[in-house]
Formats: C-alpha cells, structure tokens, sequence
C-alpha cells in the first residue's frame, strides 16, 4: 500500500507540474493574444488616421485646383485685354497717321 501512496503521489506531482507548464503557456498565449489585438488597434487607428489625411490633401487639392483655375481664368482675360490694348494702340496709331497726314 505504501508503494501505491509513493505511486499516487509521484503521478500528483507531475500533473501539478504539468498543469503548471499548461498555465503558464495559457499565460503566455493570453499576453500574445493581447499584444495581437493592441497591434490591431494601433493598425486600425493608423488606417483611420490615414484615410483622414488623404480626405484632407484630396480637399486641398481641390482647392488649389480651383486656385489655379481661377489664376488660369485671369492670365486669359490678361491676355484678352493685353491683346485688346494691342489692337487699340494699332488703331490710335493709325488715327495718328491719318491726322499727321490730313
């Protein structure tokens, strides 16, 4: 009997020993998992900041965009009236011409 004590004894202690190691794999599993999801947090908060960002430069581009459709809409209307000066300053001329020879 008292062997199978020593027997029962011994098989207790190694599932102790193994439910140990078991707890302690649990353990660190459970911290890895953690560790997943904050990695999966940060991830999503960079996405998110990301796409916050790009609707950002995508409204600033249109604004330039608008900008310089704007600018380019008064470099014609410049060129328009530097154009219409041209053609007045040809016709003063040409007036002038005609009062010089008159």
């Amino acid at each position: 009997m008292w062997v199978d004590t020593i027997a029962v004894v011994k098989l207790l202690q190694e599932k102790n020993n193994k439910i140990s190691e078991l707890e302690e794999e649990n353990k660190t599993l459970k911290d890895n998992v953690e560790f997943l999801h904050s990695c999966l947090d940060d991830r999503d908060k960079s996405i998110a900041i990301m796409q916050e960002e790009n609707e950002r430069l995508k409204e600033k581009l249109s604004e330039i965009t608008m900008v310089a459709d704007d600018e380019k809409q008064s470099i014609e209307h410049i060129l328009e009236l530097e154009e219409e000066n041209r053609r007045l300053r040809e016709n003063i001329e040409i007036l002038n011409w005609n009062i010089i020879l008159w």
